[in-house]
């Protein structure tokens, strides 16, 4: 449905770039119809990640690895007491997510 809408919503207003945030090879079938649209396909993704047919599908790819090596990770350690969201409560056994913090620079 994503594609669809995609695909519709780009007809309708004309862009001269679509960036699609992802890795997912599924979505090359919708590169290559805005492609036939006139319309430029930019892939923004970690380039171990990307199916081989949206990379082909593409115009061009933009590797996110380079800008997550500037991230360190910083683990929690003592969580608010009124923290509800599941994935960073540790009541039920499970490890909290890491959070990222942007890395100071020398």
């Amino acid at each position: 449905m994503m594609a669809i809408d995609a695909l519709e919503l780009s007809i309708e207003m004309r862009p001269d770039v679509v960036i699609l945030v992802t890795g997912d090879a599924d979505f090359a079938y919708l590169a290559i119809k805005l492609r036939r649209h006139g319309i430029r396909v930019e892939v923004a993704s970690v380039a171990a990640n990307l199916g081989n047919m949206l990379r082909s599908a593409a115009n061009d790819v933009i590797d996110l690895a380079p800008l997550f090596r500037t991230f360190e990770i910083k683990q929690v350690q003592d969580a608010p007491a009124q923290v509800s969201h599941p994935a960073q409560s540790a009541s039920d056994g499970r490890r909290r997510r890491p959070r990222f913090r942007p890395m100071q620079r020398p």
